[in-house]
């Protein structure tokens, strides 16, 4: 008996689905892809239990014959490649002629279609990959696809999907991308008869990044645009302040087409690399335009990796051109690292050569903290075996301890206090403070449908949160230790990083807590008095916290007395 058998065209396509076809929004992906190909400016999409029920995706583009109707779902049938010279300089968004094939062998798919300047439509329905016949239909220019019940006939694959509020941010974020990279097409989502996302033709990327993101304030970016022989960058690069704890606001396009690519990605974190802490990320839009023979866009099934003919080049480009506009002050004819080098040089003045002038976003104090809080002296702690003698350079703490002559982060020792108070609170239901009205937080359209989530986790860990319409978190109480200032940095960088925070455990939050002890924690550089100093030192050893930061940093260095004196040859 053979061992090798020929497969059929049916379970080929299922196959070449399990590569295209990863989830709902791989379909929406292909099928916006092919609507820009057919020269649409205006892309309707409809969804229902995120994709899973029903994907409908509308356009005005040229639209098909009779004929090429039946012929667009055959595996490798395109418009697109005429020829293996095709392959070596693809213009188009499609090149694998694999998408509608796919989608059709894993779903029950209607496709209606009229050719510019015809009288008539047509359509076709097909089942698990088995076409029906072609039949007239009344619809305007353009195509309208249909796709339901995805996955049906591969309930293996359906059990790999998420919830819906998952599957549906993926096809928000989707559409998003395209809608930066062709700003001049209109894009319309809507997500069980609600609109998630409306844009219309913009005059440049700047206005439809902020059509798109109007939470996001235009003086916090700078626009780029700059060319290198065949090579040419334009987009926006957020000011390192704005920084988040994912890749979410990192948009790429290569000659329109979205990408994930990791050269690029890198060199953009190459060019933001220490102006803030590691782990965090920028908002980033850049698009790249170059040849289309020197770039290879046939490397991925879903076409989300590419590869450059000369990818240093392009990796080198971007990298200077981020980091210059950035730091206009090192322009030049440096190299990128000589221009690196110079500006951690010049900002790092001390402090054994490492540039901690760098801060994160929000700090709790403002200015010199010369003495304690009213607060803070009437719940003040017992004394400690540490006594504070100075302060060094703005960061470190000096104190004498049983054990010798300490040094103190004092960021590490501030974050590590927040840490406890907060996870004590938690555990033991401190005191709350009340908001004379309700604040309230505008949460972005790829978290609209999971609000309840956000303030279920926001109830847990001490605030009194509630859902306000249907983009929006209200918050009426927080945890009395807190001040009032950091409530809006603390909330606002909570639902930034939504995303991320509903990935954790359910049962303890922890990384929640990290990043609220850390955001209001004196930083390196903020300027404290002795005596608050020494407040704090004698508040961490009341808590009987571990002597790390939540990040598992130390707080103390100490050097013994046996070494000091042995440095002194006094032993």
């Amino acid at each position: 008996m053979a061992e090798i058998n020929i497969l059929s065209d049916l379970v080929i396509n299922k196959i070449s689905a399990g590569e295209v076809v990863e989830r709902p929004a791989s379909v929406v992906k292909e099928l916006i892809e092919n609507s820009l190909d057919a020269d649409a400016d205006s892309i309707l999409m409809e969804i229902l239990d995120s994709g899973r029920k029903l994907i409908l995706v509308e356009d005005n583009g040229k639209g098909m014959t009779e004929k090429d109707i039946p012929l667009s779902i055959m595996r490798y049938a395109t418009s697109k490649i005429k020829d293996e010279r095709d392959l070596e300089a693809i213009s188009t968004l499609g090149f694998r002629g694999e998408a509608l094939a796919a989608i059709c062998a894993v779903s029950r798919l209607r496709i209606e279609s009229r050719q510019r300047g015809s009288n008539s439509g047509f359509a076709m329905e097909t089942e698990g990959g088995k076409a029906g016949e072609v039949f007239p239909v009344g619809i305007k220019e353009g195509t309208r696809i249909i796709v339901k019940d995805l996955f049906y006939n591969t309930p293996a694959r359906s059990k790999f999907l998420k919830s819906d509020p998952v599957e549906l941010s993926h096809i928000i974020s989707v559409v998003e991308t395209y809608s930066l990279s062709k700003h001049s097409t209109s894009f319309v989502l809507k997500s069980n008869n609600s609109s998630v996302i409306e844009v219309f033709p913009a005059k440049s990327e700047k206005e439809r990044f902020f059509d798109l993101f109007p939470e996001f304030n235009s003086s916090d970016f700078r626009e780029i645009s700059a060319k290198k022989g065949t090579v040419e960058i334009t987009g926006l690069i957020g000011d390192p302040s704005k920084n988040f704890s994912s890749m979410r606001y990192i948009f790429t396009s290569v000659n329109g087409r979205f990408v994930k690519d990791k050269l690029l990605s890198s060199a953009i974190l190459k060019a933001y690399e220490e102006t803030f802490p590691k782990g965090r990320y920028p908002i980033v839009y850049l698009s790249l335009k170059l040849p289309f023979e020197e770039v290879d866009v046939n490397v991925h099934p879903t076409k989300r990796e590419i590869k450059f003919k000369t990818p240093y080049v392009v990796y080198d480009f971007i990298c200077k051109t981020i980091f210059n506009v950035l730091h206009p002050s090192n322009r030049g004819s440096l190299s990128f690292e000589e221009a690196k080098k110079n500006l951690i040089k010049s900002e790092s003045t001390n402090l054994s050569g490492q540039n901690y002038e760098v801060k994160e976003p929000f700090s709790l104090f403002d200015g010199v903290l010369n003495t304690l809080s009213e607060k803070e002296k009437s719940i003040a702690p017992p004394p400690s075996q540490y006594k504070v003698l100075a302060i060094w350079r703005k960061g470190f703490i000096i104190a004498d301890s049983p054990k010798g002559l300490s040094i103190v982060d004092q960021h590490t020792l501030h974050e590590r206090i927040r840490f406890e108070q907060l996870r004590n609170f938690i555990e033991k239901r401190g005191e709350k403070k009340q908001f004379l009205e309700v604040r309230c937080y505008s949460v972005p359209r790829n978290l609209k449908s999971r609000i309840d989530e956000l303030c279920l986790i926001l109830n847990e860990q001490g605030f009194q949160a509630e859902s306000v319409g249907e983009n929006a978190i209200g918050i009426r109480s927080y945890p009395a230790f807190f001040e009032e200032k950091e409530i809006d940095p603390l909330i606002e960088e909570f639902i930034s990083e939504g995303g991320e925070v509903l990935k954790t455990p359910r049962e303890h939050y922890k990384s929640v807590l990290v990043m609220r002890s850390c955001r209001g924690a004196i930083m390196l550089g903020d300027e404290i008095s002795i005596e608050k100093a020494q407040y704090l030192l004698d508040k961490l050893f009341s808590l009987n916290a571990p002597l790390t930061c939540p990040h598992g940093r130390p707080i103390f260095y100490t050097l013994s007395e046996n070494e000091i004196l042995a440095k002194f040859h006094r032993r």
